[in-house]
């Protein structure tokens, strides 16, 4: 049930449910704790690790502490995703997904979410490259998570629309380049590469592009000559050597617009329909992407 408007005056307490703390997430920290200064909101926060389990162990604390409203960021990856949404939408306290949303249309109809339109950067990234006359467009990415998917998609359609097939670019994973034995991860996507002709790159995310944009370089592949590179995040990415270029999700006003649209809803209660608000990210183009004039 919609929750009852809530007196003018009294001072809201709103729960922040998120994976982790050291990246990422802290931009949409920071727009969640400004906008919760601005609306004279209390927030507190709790991490979870990106545990299904502890996304709602820790909701339910939350609950059971009596705060107004919930805004998490769950783990949807795996089995059991239905479910915890399912236990997320019949919740008695009002429940905004923060960068998530349910994989498919779904039956929930009080959860809320603000998100990240990744297919949309992921496309921007695409056509970006193929502006600067690219056509074999490769996509490596985080195995198994929901921003992955959506940067498939996104990347997929992209190449689509512009009459490129996406069966016959290199797809594959990146989060083996930080591990023990990521020197032969590395080696074979740069063969695969090179055997495919790919001459671009989107990388999910700035870490992993940075290390490989390294192994290029320090194995003869020039970037951006011989291979354009766009990160995915722009965390760290304007420090790589050359800087790369990279989509950045607008993670501050997720944060921001996910607590503001939390007190609307405790504040205006049946007055107003269910929010769902799509954000897009933004391409800064640097040198990884671009040939220098000659």
């Amino acid at each position: 049930p919609a929750p009852e408007p809530t007196a003018r005056g009294s001072r809201l307490t709103i729960g922040l449910v998120v994976p982790q703390l050291d990246y990422y997430f802290p931009r949409v920290v920071a727009g969640a704790r400004a906008a919760a200064a601005r609306a004279g909101v209390r927030l507190v926060i709790r991490t979870t690790a990106y545990d299904p389990d502890e996304d709602r162990h820790q909701c339910r604390r939350l609950a059971e502490a009596g705060v107004d409203g919930l805004v998490v960021t769950p783990t949807l990856d795996g089995p059991g995703v239905g479910e915890l949404l399912g236990w997320l939408d019949r919740l008695r306290t009002p429940v905004l997904l923060a960068d998530r949303r349910p994989p498919e249309i779904s039956p929930f109809k009080s959860l809320e979410w603000v998100v990240s339109d990744h297919a949309s950067g992921a496309a921007t990234a695409v056509w970006h490259l193929h502006a600067q006359g690219h056509r074999r467009i490769g996509l490596l990415s985080i195995a198994g998570t929901t921003t992955s998917r959506a940067l498939g998609h996104g990347w997929h359609d992209a190449l689509r629309t512009l009459g490129i097939d996406p069966d016959e670019q290199v797809v594959g994973h990146s989060d083996g380049f930080d591990r023990p034995g990521r020197a032969e991860r590395l080696a074979s996507t740069l063969d695969e590469i090179r055997r495919t002709g790919t001459t671009a790159l989107l990388l999910h995310s700035d870490p992993f592009a940075l290390t490989f944009a390294q192994y290029c370089q320090d194995h003869g592949v020039r970037v951006p000559d011989d291979l354009a590179i766009v990160a995915y995040d722009d965390e760290v990415a304007e420090l790589g050597d050359p800087p790369l270029t990279a989509v950045r999700p607008p993670t501050y006003d997720v944060g921001r617009l996910a607590v503001e649209t939390m007190v609307a809803r405790l504040t205006e209660g049946d007055r107003r329909p269910t929010h769902r608000l799509l954000l897009d990210p933004t391409l800064t183009v640097r040198a990884s992407s671009v040939r220098p004039r000659r």
